[in-house]
């Protein structure tokens, strides 16, 4: 089979290293799909089926699927492929990694063109399961590491803290205290993991909001962006996605969110323009703010299938 290259990994946090399982489903096999499992503590081949509600991926209208759908059918295959012995291999896998001290890798190929077709993928090109979050600490990004972890994604989180990084951790993701301006450092940790998947959740703004500094927020979508997206070009990520505003800002705001968003659609990433977060570790924890406007946690949740969409421009709002 071919397979992607494995990749060295320097220290991200002390001790941490990384180990590849490498999960390859299909071509077709009857009524079902060929599994093969090559994983750290040995392989393992079979064949696997997919539910009933997820088993027609051939229908003469998956090209057009939209990316919720898209994601269910990914959940499906995840929980129909992580049965019998590949499951004993991952825990196996996993339970070797702790005592090491180091991480697994979840590497997935999807050879079955119909299935490869619906997910938005080519055929023998690689689903996104390697995802780096910049701003993984922030009100959005908390919310949206355990969630890539929860469907099976292997998550590093970025933040300027150790205390940060922390709370990344105890999210089940890898952690990295990188600060998005120290360009070189952001392209070394990048290199390391060597995601598929790049997702800016950068903002530089207070807890309190009477000392937000528009410049500093300003200069993170300006600067921290340009250096996410040089960044992601250096490690060969195919996917990019970056939050932006449902509203309009006037002044340098204004100038730096259109920064952001022509940059990203230039490098064919995907903008997600959100309305104001309200919810819990918001501005606006008990009472909504004006339209547009979004509860933090929905907004975490109808993140998830954006990860895998085409370039363009998204609306997250009530």
């Amino acid at each position: 089979m071919s397979l992607r290259p494995m990749r060295s990994f320097r220290s991200l946090m002390p001790a941490t290293s990384y180990q590849d399982f490498e999960l390859q489903l299909g071509p077709r096999a009857g009524a079902g799909y060929e599994l093969a499992a090559r994983t750290p503590v040995g392989e393992a081949r079979g064949a696997f089926a997919l539910p009933l509600a997820a088993a027609n991926p051939q229908a003469p209208a998956a090209d057009s699927q939209d990316a919720a759908s898209a994601q269910a059918l990914g959940a499906a295959l995840f929980q129909a492929a992580f049965a019998g012995d590949t499951l004993s291999l991952y825990d196996a896998s996993r339970a070797l990694a702790r005592r090491d001290g180091s991480g697994v890798r979840l590497r997935l190929r999807i050879l079955a063109a119909e299935l490869a077709r619906f997910l938005g993928a080519r055929p023998q090109a690689q689903v996104l399961v390697s995802v780096v979050v910049a701003g993984a600490t922030g009100v959005l990004g908390q919310l949206l590491v355990p969630l890539l972890v929860a469907e099976g994604h292997e998550v590093l989180g970025l933040t300027r803290r150790t205390a940060g990084a922390e709370s990344i951790k105890r999210a089940g993701a890898l952690a990295a205290v990188c600060d998005v301006y120290d360009l070189d450092r952001l392209t070394e940790v990048a290199s390391d993991f060597g995601p598929e998947a790049v997702v800016h959740q950068l903002t530089d703004l207070p807890d309190d909001p009477a000392c937000i500094d528009d410049a500093a927020n300003a200069r993170i979508r300006m600067e921290g962006t340009d250096n996410l997206i040089h960044a992601a070009r250096m490690v060969g990520a195919t996917r990019l996605l970056a939050q932006s505003i449902a509203w309009p800002l006037p002044g340098a705001g204004g100038a730096a969110v259109a920064h952001l968003e022509r940059e990203v659609l230039q490098a064919r990433g995907a903008v997600v323009r959100y309305g104001r977060f309200y919810g819990p570790g918001t501005y606006y924890p008990a009472t909504p703010p004006e339209s547009p406007r979004i509860h933090v946690e929905e907004a975490a949740v109808r993140t998830l299938p954006l990860i895998s969409a085409d370039s363009g421009i998204y609306r997250i709002a009530d």
